[in-house]
């Protein structure tokens, strides 16, 4: 059964939909490329099957933080966009989603005519999203931004673990909460869950709190 919480319903979808479309464009536009990629191809991927968590829902959540957190970005158009790709690839399991994210997105800047420098500043980005370690600037924006499920209600908490054990499913229950318990731990054990005090005042209290709970679960 498909976890609750993480689903847009028709219209909620068709509006975030439209204005994602529009400020694709413009993204694209503001960096100085020449044409923007397809955002088709980008849809159909966040609507693949087995998505329970990293889906068009959780884009539309990072969004929101980085239109909420509005001032904190240096380069906003590379932040949105980096957002926008940093997990068009998510296949459960495997260790280079991130580096085939940044890949895929490589490809659409060459094809657009983006600058380079500013397509390596967009791609590190969102290949840093797989250790999450950046400590000052744009690429530690994306990373609180990315995490800042982990600092939510224990309700919207409880079904982003569950919402993520349905993308492991085909992992045994014992390994699964083996390698879950040693990622919640290792966010657990650092000094500052959140590099930027816009979110390190917002969530990292509550971030602890959800984390001890799942650990002890």
């Amino acid at each position: 059964m498909k976890s609750e919480g993480f689903g847009m319903d028709g219209e909620r979808r068709e509006a975030f939909e439209r204005k994602l479309a529009n400020d694709f464009i413009e993204a694209w536009r503001d960096l100085g490329a020449r044409s923007a990629p397809a955002l088709g191809e980008i849809l159909e991927r966040y609507d693949e099957p087995g998505r329970a968590y990293h889906s068009l829902e959780h884009l539309r959540d990072c969004l929101a933080w980085l239109e909420a957190s509005e001032g904190q970005a240096e380069r906003h158009a590379e932040v949105w966009l980096a957002l926008v790709y940093h997990d068009v690839i998510c296949a459960p399991g495997a260790i280079d989603n991130e580096a085939e994210s940044a890949a895929l997105f490589r490809g659409h800047a060459d094809a657009s005519g983006l600058a380079l420098d500013v397509r390596e500043r967009i791609a590190c980005m969102i290949e840093g999203t797989a250790r999450h370690d950046a400590r000052e600037g744009d690429a530690a924006l994306v990373n609180d931004i990315d995490l800042a499920i982990l600092g939510a209600s224990p309700e919207k908490f409880s079904r982003y673990e569950a919402a993520i054990r349905e993308e492991y499913a085909q992992v045994e229950e014992r390994a699964y909460r083996a390698g879950r318990a040693a990622l919640l731990r290792s966010f657990s054990e650092r000094f500052a869950i959140y590099q930027r005090r816009y979110f390190a005042e917002r969530l990292e209290a509550q971030a602890r709190v959800n984390l001890s709970r799942a650990r002890r679960a």
